[in-house]
């Protein structure tokens, strides 16, 4: 009888080399196939745990877009309220700088407040000279008086003679005297 290990001719109580081999398959196998469930196991694990973590997420986001959608509310609001401040703003100017004028007398001695247009422009900021006294609204170009009543009268239907244009403009920036 041959032994085929060296280590069996010294050791009597030595494995032969075919059982070592057998043993060495047997716990290779096993270990692979615990490490498969374990593998699985966790997998299994971690995606539970990504699933519940991304409800999560998108739990939060519809949460957020609700809120989202309220501060638009809001905003639209806020915008609302500044579009109503500006334009009483504006109205708010032009019985001021009315008011002012109507104390001038003709302006010739205390010139007239610049008075906006109904949009809230300046109509210094068109171009258009300053209406500081009766004699500089009389003198007004054709081109300045149309500006100046489009302006004023922006709402208004139809466009008047020159002489009417004069007088619309007079009467609007408060000018008292004819």
């Amino acid at each position: 009888m041959q032994h085929s290990s060296a280590a069996a001719d010294c050791d009597p109580d030595a494995a032969p080399a075919w059982f070592a081999d057998g043993v060495k398959k047997a716990l290779k196998d096993s270990l692979k196939e615990a490490l498969k469930d374990s593998l699985e196991e966790a997998l299994k694990d971690s995606l539970k745990e990504l699933k519940d973590g991304l409800r999560d997420v998108e739990l939060e986001i519809r949460d957020m877009k609700d809120e989202i959608k309220g501060i638009k509310k809001n905003v639209d609001t806020m915008q609302d309220d500044v579009c109503l401040l500006k334009e009483h703003s504006v109205k708010t100017q032009i019985l001021v700088s009315k008011s002012y004028n109507l104390q001038c007398g003709d302006g010739s001695k205390r010139p007239f407040e610049p008075v906006p247009f109904l949009d809230g422009k300046e109509p210094s900021a068109q171009g258009l000279p300053a209406l500081t006294n009766l004699d500089v609204i009389r003198k007004l170009s054709t081109r300045h008086a149309s500006a100046y009543y489009k302006g004023y009268h922006q709402h208004q239907g139809g466009f008047p003679f020159a002489a009417e244009r004069i007088e619309a403009i007079r009467v609007f920036v408060g000018c008292s005297v004819d």
